[in-house]
Parts: C-alpha cells; structure tokens; sequence
C-alpha cells in the first residue's frame, strides 16, 4: 500500500470495520485516515465499506488514482472515475468518465433492488441524489439518459450488453418527453403493473432570442416543401406555369419604362402618326399585362394569383393540419399552462402570416432580387456605370436600414401581438364562463377587464404604428435621395446632348417600379413565437409522487383514496401518458409505456375523468366519439348500460339533441353519465375512473355503479373515489398521502389496521348518519 499526497481524504469520513486493503496492510476498526492520503491503483475497498453512514457502496467497488473524496461526502471537481473502476457490477462506469462540480448527495431518496431508470432521464447541472442513498446490486440503466458532461456506460438490459452514448445537453435541448419507439402494439393485456420512483429535474430556461433575421433560411427551408404539392401532377403544373408568368413579369418590367421612353422621344422628334401609334399601343398593351405597379393588378398579376388559389390552399391546409395534429400531440402540461384563447389567435395570425411568407418570398424576394439585378445591368450597359452605381447604392442602403430598423421594431410588434393575444383570451375565457358571471352579477367587471385589455392593445398598436411611419419615412428619404441623384445626372447628361428627354423618363419610370415592391421588407414579421411549439418540452415543476409502486393483476380491481392533492388522478395520467415519470417506469402486460406507441397505448384504455366536458354536438355524437365506427344500436346499448337512455328519450329531438358548448344544456349527473356510456361503447381492456360518479345522486350512483361493476369484469380498473362505499368492493386498496402509498389492502384489512382509511371511513358514516337522521327529522316534521 502507498499513501500519495495531495489527494486526502478528510474526517469526518472514517473506514469502519470490517474493512481490509488488500495490497499488503489492513486498517482495523475503528481507524480514521485523515489528510493527507491516497488510495493508490490497483488497491480496492471490499465490501462491507460505508463512507459517512447513510451512504454505502455495495461491493464490488474499486477506486481508482486519482480520487479524492472531501468531507461531508461531495463529489467536487475535478473527480474522476477512471477505467477498469466500476460501481456495482454490472454496470461499470467506462473510461473517460467525469462529475463535475456540482455534484452532491443530499437526503432522502433511495434506489432499491430491482432497480430501473427508464427513458427519459435528464441530469441537468447541479445534480443533486439525495441520501441515505443506497445503490443495491442489480441495477439497470436504461438509455436514453442525458448527463451535461459527455460520457458512455455499459448497461446490461435483458442480459444484453450495449453501449450509450450520453449527450452533452444545455437546458434549452431538453425536448419533447414523448419517446416513441417502432414496437408492436401491446397484446391483449392480462396485467398492468406500475412503479414509480419520481424526481423531478430543474426547469429549462427560455432559450435567447434570436435576431428577426436570424434564421431566415431556415424557415424557408421549413415551408418550402409545402410550396411544391406532392403527388398531385395538377397542382404541380400549377406551380411550374405560376413561374413562367413571373418570367414573363420581369421582361414586361423591362420594356414598359423603354416603350414610355420611346412614345416621349417620337413625340419630341415630331415622327409619324402610323409610328406613334404603333408604339402607343405597344406600350398600352404593356401597361395592361403589368398593371398598375409593377405587378400588383396587372393581367399576368391577376392570372398568376388566380392560379395559385390552389397552390396556396394546399399549403394553408398541410400547415394548419400539421400543426392542428402537433397540438394535439403536446403534453397535458403544455395545454394546462396556456389559454385556449390566446392559442387559438396565435395559430390563427400564425397560419395567416405563414401564407403570407410564402407569397413575399415566391412572389416579391425573388422577383425583386431579378428585377434589381437586371435593372443595374440594363443602367451600366445601357447608359453608363455610375447609373448602375446609383441604384445599386440606393438599393444597398434601403435594404440595411429597413432590416435594422425592423429588427429594432419588432418587440413592438411582437408586444402589440401579446396584447392582443390577452384581450381574445379574456373574451373566450369571459364567453366560457358565461354562467358563473351571472352567478356572480360580474357582467361590468368582465365588461372593465376587457375594456382595459384593449386599451393596452391600442397602445402597444400605436408604438407599433409609430415605428412603422418612421421605417416608412426613412425608407421614402433614401428613395427621394436615390431618385434626386440619378434624376440630377440624367437631366445633366440630356442637357449636354448625351442622351434623349427619353431617357430621363426610362430612369425615373424604371427606378419607382423598381421601389415599389421593396416594401415588403417593411412588414416581415417573426414566426419564430408559431414554429417554436412544434419543439415544446415538458418539465414539471413540483415533485408530485415518490417511490409509488403497485402492481393490478388482470381483471382486478384496485382503489385509490386520500385527501385531494395527494397525487391520486397524477397516477391516472401517468398511466395513460399525459405525462411521463422522471424515474421509475410504468409497465403493462410487461411492456414499459414509454417504449409503445402512446395510440396504441390508448386504445386500450377507458377513461371517465371528474370533470367531463363534452363538445357542442348532438348526445349521439358525444357517445360515438370514443367509437367513431359505432352503429345506432351499439351507442343506444352503451346509453342502457350508462342508465341514461330512457332520460335521453324524454328529450325533444333524443339522441339528436344538442348538449350546448361544453355540455351545458344537461346536468352535472347527465354529463357524466354520458361520459360513462361513451368509456363503455369503447370497450377498453382497462378502465380508469377518476371520481366518475361524483355528480351522481345517490340512486342513480348505485344504478351506474351496477352497471360499472358489469363493465368492468374481467377487464382490469383503476379507481379514485372519495365515497368509500364505492370501493369497499375492491380487490385492493391504496391510501395515497403526501405523494406516497401510506396504506394498501382490502376494505377489511385497512380497517382492522386502525390508520388512515379507518380514519377516513368512520368519518364518512358518521357524516352519512348525521345526514339519515336529519332527513328523517324533516319528513317527521313534514307529517
């Protein structure tokens, strides 16, 4: 043995008994090594060996030079773990791996055999595990985990050995959760177990804010492959005829100013009738096939944007479906953050604006970048370089100070945009809302607030408008400069004799229509805010449930209790995916959930939520909507099973009839028998009921209750209830508190236990026979 400074090990850290080094020498117990020390290769420590108890290393575990290990047991940088060192086998830490401060281990979470970290894990800088921590042999490390310094493992999965990558991830590269893999959809599912071990990372920060012009290409290159229509050979000819006529365009732009300059240079020089007309005509001709600018309401103009009409509905609808489907996709987090008003605009003016790129580019980048470089040739060639130089200046410096002044202007923009975004959310939110405002007798508060938020938007509209007459000036003095300084030379040079009075008005002619269309530059907006939700991540904030783990045998029923908050309709959405565990992993039928498709997850799964919301439609339709295929007779069967169809039949027009926006035409109770019937017409191998008969009367609880219970046999359920009663049935039961599973059993069971769900249960009947026995006053007293 060799002890090597300046790697020390410091006290409080003691090496306890029994604890032997193997090269020559044993330190008994109780030994303390204090500073300075070195543990030097190829020595190792046997297992038993605890370093500042709580904290054990299982054996085998070998330390390799150089490590230093400071009290009170952190990890500081720099550390190393260097090859063939390796913490638990199997799994070995492999060569070069790094921890970088910091790193520490702080109480109280613990990894017990067998332990699983599955997709996606994210340890983001600083990392914190906290202890008594206690890394018990076998445990498996399941990729995709993401470190912040770079780094690869062996982990053996399966008894299959494969190496990962780790990534060198910032916080803004922490995306998208949803990790969907090519597997088979699950079989049939005869088990679903459940284990969760939870631990919620940092949240990312926003990434920086690019420049307005920064990535330009980028979104180009986003839309362009909506520009040319695959598979349609129609819609493709289009495309390629809307590029002729803008090649035809630019040879119009070209000759109007040379026919205007002809028609002047005849009429100066006195020449023939037949001639003038001739050329008159030419030009009239000219003028109607460009129109009134260059390009704006011409025939071309007008022909070309009559064909693009389909061009451009195909793009409209791939973009609003594609995105349509990605809002859809985004976690339950993501929608829970937001406002469906301010959703709904920000798609509405993203949509518009992404139509509106599209045309800019096609139909006023590209053909003014052609129009000003054939301009400076024709000027050079026809008249002289300095012509050429002229516009080339003027073009230079209109296009620099319109992009600097819009980069300057778009928070504007972008601050309008918010506001107005605020006052479309406050009238959607108000107008859903309806109800509780005249519960309230709210009407001129709602009235104020939105009256406050448009006021807001017409001030931010106005810096925006501001702003924009200032790029506009700005943009109108460096045109009047352009078109002075050329108009001055040209008017010199005809004075001289060097040129004709034609000329002077080919200049003037060709340098405005060529400005004209410059004016785009002015109102390209970012579309940064739209395309950024197609890379959203999901982070939760809060830790929500710990070391959760259970497992529901087939056809089983399990019931989950506790007081609200406690994480009971969290386990309901980790199963069905709305979110995913940070650790710990969700199996059913031996499948992880995070390696399936999550649709074909949830094929498999009926949920009825505690607050149904159904959509504006027919009750038929509502129904249908689990089972779109489904005939008359098989939603009227689900009704009967829901006990809802005879009070569906008393209704005017029946199954047609119209339950409002959000359902608010029927009752609570009816709403939620809905949902039931429309969870039953699905006929799901697994059930989830979140509180689904909590709106319920007590008669209609126990009419659906029967029902449930003959919908749920032989399919595996998972039920949150608040009424006891309704579980007392169930093959176990789970008492949820804090985040944690404090009890579990059977009905009797838990009461003989004497703990939470006993506390729970006598405190309902007591309520229940306070309730009977003032019911049974009433009537005595009624009589």
């Amino acid at each position: 043995m060799s002890f090597v400074s300046p790697v020390s090990l410091l006290s409080p850290v003691s090496l306890l008994s029994p604890v032997s080094l193997v090269s020559p020498g044993s330190l008994l117990s109780p030994v303390s090594l204090v500073s300075p020390v070195s543990l030097v290769s190829p020595g190792s420590l046997l297992s038993p060996v605890s370093l500042v108890s709580p904290v054990s290393l299982v054996s085998p575990v070998s330390l390799v030079s150089p490590v230093s290990l400071v009290s009170p047991v952190s990890l500081l940088s720099p550390v190393s773990l260097v090859s063939p060192g390796s913490l638990l086998s199997p799994v070995s830490l492999v060569s070069p791996v790094s921890l970088v401060s910091p790193v520490s281990l702080v109480s109280p979470v613990s990894l017990v055999s067998p332990v699983s970290l599955v997709s996606p894990v994210y340890l983001v800088s600083p990392v914190s595990l906290v202890s008594p921590v206690s890394l018990v042999s076998p445990v498996y490390l399941v990729s995709p985990v993401y470190l912040v310094s770079p780094m690869s493992f062996v982990s053996p999965v399966s008894h299959l050995w494969f190496t990962v990558c780790f990534e060198l991830l910032s916080l803004s590269a922490l995306q998208h959760l949803d990790i969907i893999s090519d597997k088979t959809h699950p079989s049939p599912f005869c088990q679903t177990s459940l284990s969760f071990q939870v631990q919620y990372p940092p949240s990312p920060s926003p990434p920086s804010s690019p420049s307005a012009w920064e990535g330009f290409g980028t979104k180009v290159r986003l839309l362009l492959p909506y520009v040319w229509p695959k598979g349609s050979a129609a819609l493709q000819g289009l495309v390629l005829l809307c590029a002729g006529l803008l090649a035809a365009e630019r040879l119009v732009n070209v000759l109007v100013p040379v026919y205007s300059k002809n028609i002047v240079n005849e009429l100066s020089a006195g020449g023939g009738w037949t001639s003038l007309v001739s050329t008159v005509c030419i030009y009239t001709l000219l003028k109607f096939l460009q129109g009134g600018g260059a390009g704006t309401s011409g025939f071309i103009s007008n022909l070309r944007q009559f064909m693009w009409i389909k061009v451009q509905q195909f793009t409209s609808r791939g973009v609003q479906v594609c995105l349509f489907s990605h809002l859809h996709g985004l976690s339950l987090r993501w929608h829970l953050d937001r406002r469906t008003g301010d959703v709904l605009r920000s798609v509405d003016r993203g949509t518009s604006s992404i139509n509106n790129l599209l045309s800019y580019i096609l139909f006023s980048i590209l053909p003014t970048v052609c129009d000003i470089i054939i301009a400076i040739i024709y000027f050079i060639s026809y008249f002289n370089i300095w012509f050429g130089l002229i516009v080339f200046t003027c073009m230079l410096l209109y296009l620099t100070c319109t992009v600097l002044i819009t980069e300057w202007r778009t928070k504007y923009r972008r601050e309008m945009n918010d506001q107005d975004n605020q006052a479309k959310s406050r009238a959607v939110d108000s107008l859903l809302n309806f109800e509780t405002v005249k519960y309230y007798g709210a009407e001129d508060y709602e009235v104020c607030c939105f009256e406050d938020a448009i006021l807001k938007y017409q001030f931010c509209e106005w810096k925006s408008s501001a702003s924009l007459a200032l790029l506009n000036q700005t943009q109108n003095v460096i045109i009047g400069s352009g078109l002075l300084a050329g108009s001055l030379l040209c008017a010199h040079l005809v004075s001289e004799g060097q040129f004709q009075v034609g000329d002077y008005v080919l200049f003037g002619t060709y340098i405005i229509q060529l400005y004209t269309p410059l004016n785009w530059f002015g109102t390209y907006y970012r579309l940064r805010e739209v395309i950024l939700i197609l890379f959203v991540c999901f982070v939760c904030s809060m830790e929500v449930l710990r070391d959760v783990s259970f497992t529901v045998e087939a056809g089983q029923t399990v019931a989950l209790v506790g007081p609200s908050g406690s994480g009971k309709s969290s386990i309901l959405r980790l199963l069905f995916r709305f979110y995913d565990p940070q650790i710990g992993r969700i199996c059913v039928d031996g499948q992880d959930i995070s390696k399936v498709r999550q649709s074909s997850l949830r094929s498999y799964i009926g949920v009825v939520p505690q607050d149904t919301v159904l959509f504006n439609d027919t009750i038929r339709n509502n129904i249908r909507y689990s089972r779109v295929t489904a005939s008359d007779q098989e939603v009227e069967r689900a009704a009967m099973a829901a006990d809802i169809h005879s009070r569906i039949l008393e209704l005017p027009k029946g199954y047609d009839t119209e339950v409002g926006e959000r359902g608010l035409k029927l009752s609570g109770g009816e709403k939620q028998r809905v949902a039931i019937a429309r969870t039953i017409l699905k006929e799901p191998r697994i059930i989830l009921l979140d509180e689904a008969t909590s709106s319920l009367d007590t008669q209609t609880e126990r009419n659906i209750q029967a029902s449930l219970a003959k919908v749920c046999t032989n399919r595996t359920t998972i039920v949150v209830a608040h009424r006891l009663s309704t579980i007392a049935g169930a093959n176990q039961i789970l008492v949820v508190h804090n985040g944690r599973i404090a009890e579990r059993g059977r009905h009797e069971e838990l009461l003989v236990q004497g703990g939470l769900y006993a506390a729970m249960w006598t405190k309902q009947q007591k309520s229940l026979d306070t309730q009977t026995e003032s019911q049974m006053n009433n009537e005595t007293q009624d009589i």
